[in-house]
């Protein structure tokens, strides 16, 4: 766990977030082009 001194778990959270995010826009406009 040492090695990740560099990045604090925030950080790490906030990333899994935007990338969840990111990935359900994506969805939602592909759904709405389809749709």
């Amino acid at each position: 766990m040492d090695n990740k001194k560099w990045a604090p778990d925030w950080l790490e959270f906030a990333l899994v977030a935007l990338l969840i995010l990111i990935v359900t826009l994506v969805i939602a406009l592909l759904l709405g082009d389809l749709w």
